[in-house]
């Protein structure tokens, strides 16, 4: 069968069909990977319409989309990651790519662990990338400048990393010799969208992975790309570095990863970048003349099942995370024991899932660029579960308004290892009351007026 540009996309469409809609299925009850989606479900008013740690999402589009039933919610953001599925091989027809290359370029696309998590998660930055690939279409099609501009900023309303879509424009207008004037607008309106929310909410970043982990998906990173897709990202990036006159977008790329490793959230976009330019790393692979074409064969056979093997195995990870049925019963049982006020004591990984499900504040969630005293907080947790100090326990508690403390077998053996350490040992305490327990999960009350004398 001849290879086509529209095969190319019918498959690649069916295979992110196959695995968005599997994925669904297999954790139908708890359709959300463990992430930011269970908090977007509070803020948006889902459950009670509290803004619960003070740090409002009102600005953002997606709280409309949160408001639909929890079940619809993924089914969307697929239908949204399979049309810019679409919109991304038509640009490609634009830019007049060969079948070949076509399918290099979506093929990494589709096997990327962070894409597929991007989509399915149904988070802001899904929507954002949507506009925004929706916008390079029709800027690279004639006479469309205005529904470009409206798109850019549709996912800026989505997103203040919409931004993003100002240098993108200015390249694309750059490559295409258009006059400034006609780019201005989308520089002016772009930059002054979100300026006030920019600067009201956005707080320095806090450095929390390191940079193999945050790139590498094989090492449990939602954020990250396969081996062999960074490989042969780097084999594009020699490419293009080969190609002077792409110097300022060479530089460019490499000024966003460093930024991606402060802002981890940002490697969602450029993970689309990543995967562009490992398709020509993978398409200049491919047509390399070999003097054996059988052992050329099944060296591309192993590279291609190499980096479907990367999407596999993070997939089957998407269907086993968190949150698990007995995480959802502890849940269940915390927002309907606990009074509306209360807040939890939980690790921040934990904090969007008691947001969302629970409807329970938390002292801290993994949101940490809208918090201001991120770092501060970080540290008195860090403090406080490893302290064998009752008296510094209480005073922290009591700083926080803590009522309840929710341990979890995961956070058992990532963070003491021995029920002798540190938080666990306190909670032996009789002003600690076990209220909930199954398999998987304890929930302790915290009454101070309890203490021993």
């Amino acid at each position: 069968m001849k290879l086509s540009n529209k095969l190319v996309c019918t498959v690649s469409l069916l295979i992110f069909l196959g695995l968005g809609l599997s994925l669904y299925f297999l954790r139908f009850g708890r359709f959300f990977p463990f992430g930011e989606s269970y908090y977007l479900l509070s803020v948006a008013g889902k459950l009670s319409g509290r803004d619960l740690v003070g740090r409002e999402l009102g600005f953002s589009l997606i709280r409309f989309v949160y408001l639909l039933p929890a079940e619809i919610i993924p089914i969307i953001s697929i239908v949204v990651g399979s049309f810019s599925f679409v919109f991304l091989y038509l640009v490609m027809r634009r830019l007049n790519y060969k079948p070949l290359r076509t399918f290099s370029t979506l093929f990494l696309m589709v096997c990327s662990p962070s894409i597929f998590f991007l989509f399915y998660s149904a988070t802001a930055h899904a929507f954002c990338v949507f506009f925004i690939i929706l916008g390079i279409y029709f800027q690279i099609s004639e006479r469309r400048m205005i529904y470009s501009v409206i798109c850019f900023l549709i996912g800026i309303l989505f997103s203040p990393v919409g931004i993003v879509s100002v240098p993108l424009s200015l390249f694309i207008y750059k490559e295409k010799g258009y006059g400034k004037r006609k780019y201005l607008l989308i520089i002016l309106l772009a930059f002054f969208v979100h300026l006030r929310y920019l600067i009201k909410n956005l707080t320095l970043p806090i450095v929390r992975s390191n940079a193999v982990k945050v790139v590498l998906s094989d090492l449990g990173s939602r954020t990250g790309n396969g081996f062999f897709c960074i490989v042969f990202f780097l084999m594009g990036l020699y490419f293009l570095w080969k190609q002077k006159k792409r110097v300022l977008l060479f530089s460019s790329i490499v000024l966003a990863f460093f930024v991606g490793f402060y802002f981890n959230f940002l490697f969602y976009y450029i993970s689309f970048l990543i995967c562009w330019i490992s398709g020509t790393g993978l398409y200049r692979f491919i047509k390399m003349r070999w003097t054996l074409k059988f052992f050329k064969r099944i060296v591309v056979g192993v590279v291609l099942f190499g980096i479907a093997f990367s999407m596999l195995t993070a997939f089957v990870g998407f269907v086993k995370s968190e949150p698990l049925q007995e995480q959802l019963d502890g849940l269940v049982w915390l927002g309907a024991h606990s009074g509306e006020d209360a807040v939890v004591l939980t690790d921040r990984e934990k904090g969007f899932m008691i947001e969302g499900v629970a409807n329970r504040a938390v002292v801290m969630d993994d949101l940490l660029l809208y918090t201001k005293d991120a770092r501060e907080r970080i540290d008195d947790l860090n403090a406080i579960f490893q302290s064998y100090s009752l008296r510094k326990t209480m005073a922290f508690l009591d700083e926080y308004n803590v009522s309840y403390i929710w341990v979890d077998r995961e956070m058992r053996e990532r963070i003491w290892n021995n029920e002798e350490k540190g938080l666990l040992f306190v909670l032996r305490n009789k002003i600690f009351k076990k209220e909930f327990e199954n398999p998987f999960v304890e929930i302790y009350s915290y009454n101070p007026e309890a203490v021993e004398q």
